[in-house]
């Protein structure tokens, strides 16, 4: 797991396809930089199943910063909006201190589905930041 540092500059590592389809695999390479300045950039809608919710939570302690996407792949290949509360439970679990930033790319109009989700994060982030 990086260790958390004052300051500098950290390297976050985008679980995004290809190699790092897999949190398991990305954590792999994360943890052979054995660097205080490497980590992952954990975007939460990139992971292919199964257990995406598994892999998501597996990768917190390693995250740097992280991409919320409103949507998953489930395991049986259907997508479904991602449980919000169960997400900002785990990572409040695990004390994550970091950027949560949303990435959306749902079908759904953006000028309105955005500023909802912004809400929506907001609220979370306040509840579990106690």
């Amino acid at each position: 797991m990086p260790r958390r540092l004052a300051r500098g500059l950290i390297v976050g590592l985008e679980d995004d396809g290809g190699i790092t389809d897999y949190a398991k695999d990305t954590i792999a390479i994360v943890e052979r930089a054995a660097s205080p300045w490497a980590g992952m950039n954990l975007d939460l809608g990139n992971f292919r199943p199964p257990d995406v919710y598994g892999q998501v939570e597996m990768s917190i302690p390693y995250a740097v910063s992280t991409h919320v996407k409103t949507e998953l792949t489930l395991d049986d290949g259907r997508t479904a909006p991602f449980d919000l509360e169960r997400i900002f439970q785990m990572f409040a679990a695990h004390e994550f201190r970091g950027y949560m930033g949303l990435e959306y790319e749902a079908a759904g109009d953006p000028t309105r589905a955005v500023p909802e989700y912004l809400q929506r994060l907001r609220a979370l982030a306040t509840k579990y930041s106690a």
